[in-house]
């Protein structure tokens, strides 16, 4: 079963968490204290600039009244986040976090909306001419029955508490989908990912064009790189550029909703540097599969899971190969290149809002056997988290 974050639950903590308390935590002398100082909407970039310090060299979490925003670029004293244009007037609570603990986070009150000053009063008005007399009124309907007389004097009512945000209990962007702020009617603005991060990175060396591996609809542009920061939607790793991956940056891209999608030898170590673990890795010889290149598997796992649900299993006749993952804790397995019991090669695992596809298929050969429903896995899973 996927497992998408439920944000009414994550609604619900935060507004537990960042209760008013904790939001004095700014003053801190604490030299470590994250701080949030100010901040700087641009409506024309639709981008919100958030100016503190101590936020830290690795990506975090950005929050707008619970809902988690989409960090563009981070610094350790400067966080951009997308934010749209038509998001109403009003004040919103802001959270930014690096970590747990309260030295951690920070929260401030952001104000969209600019408000002048009142101007001076104009010139009175010349009188204007007397109306004509009115219509009678219909009678108005007669009046609420009165108390009922007690022995003691009604006390006056309590002044009313403070709005809870739980009337954002059960409103969400999908999984496929990011915040972007809020309208009048207070319900979310969302935008599709691919809008928000424009990027399908390539980490390592790909004979075959990954621009096919683009999903319709989406404006996503191919970029080498191996660094998963704001920007990319999805990531590729092929087994030439695993190395290159540094684990708190990977971590952090995860975290915060980022997608990471492995290949033939990649998964089980791109796996050890996002969980922190040393799962050992095969011997070089000891793949499983047919080497035909092909995502789809031989045998299906878990039928009942949403990534079948959305795609149509056949069983492939010319798999592709790769390393036994089953050995990998907390992955859902979605098939295998081998009928071997207990074998996968294709499986996913979420951390934080992101997903890591792992898949031990060696899609970055030019095979010419490679199919249009391998294409279409791939597609899948560079827009679903």
């Amino acid at each position: 079963m996927t497992h998408i974050p439920n944000l009414a639950v994550l609604v619900l903590i935060l507004s537990t968490v960042l209760a008013q308390p904790v939001r004095a935590q700014k003053h801190s002398t604490n030299p470590e204290q994250l701080v949030i100082g100010a901040t700087a909407f641009d409506a024309s970039a639709e981008r919100l600039a958030i100016h503190g310090r101590n936020f830290g060299a690795v990506q975090g979490a950005v929050a707008l009244n619970g809902f988690p925003l989409s960090p563009l670029s981070w610094t350790d004293t400067r966080i951009e986040v997308s934010l749209a244009r038509t998001t109403a007037p009003g004040t919103y609570l802001l959270s930014v976090s690096r970590g747990v603990g309260r030295v951690q986070f920070d929260t401030f009150d952001v104000t969209i909306g600019s408000v002048g000053p009142r101007g001076e009063p104009g010139e009175p008005g010349a009188p204007g001419a007397p109306g004509a007399p009115g219509a009678a009124g219909a009678p108005g309907p007669p009046g609420a029955p009165g108390e009922p007389g007690a022995n003691g004097d009604k006390g006056d009512p309590g002044p009313a508490g403070p709005p809870g945000e739980t009337g954002l209990a059960g409103k969400s962007c999908g999984p496929n989908g990011v915040l972007k702020g809020f309208d009048l009617a207070g319900d979310v603005i969302c935008s599709e990912l691919a809008d928000v991060f424009p990027k399908l990175a390539l980490c390592g060396f790909s004979q075959r064009d990954v621009a096919d591996f683009i999903p319709p609809g989406t404006n996503l542009v191919v970029t080498q790189s191996c660094t998963p920061t704001a920007g990319i939607a999805a990531m590729l790793i092929s087994r030439s550029g695993h190395p290159q991956i540094v684990a708190n940056a990977l971590q952090g891209y995860l975290d915060t909703g980022g997608i990471v999608i492995t290949e033939f030898g990649a998964s089980i170590p791109v796996y050890n540097k996002a969980f922190g673990t040393s799962i050992p890795e095969p011997g070089f010889f000891e793949y499983v599969g047919g080497c035909y290149d092909n995502v789809t598997p031989v045998v299906q796992l878990e039928p009942w899971d949403d990534f079948w649900r959305a795609n149509v299993f056949a069983e492939e006749t010319l798999p592709g190969c790769g390393y036994d993952l089953s050995a990998l804790p907390g992955i859902t397995p979605l098939g295998s290149a081998t009928t071997t019991p207990g074998t996968v090669t294709l499986a996913y695992i979420t951390k934080g809002l992101g997903r890591l596809w792992l898949v031990e298929s060696d899609w970055s050969d030019l095979d010419l056997t490679f199919t249009e429903a391998s294409a279409r896995l791939m597609r899948y899973m560079v827009k679903t988290r």
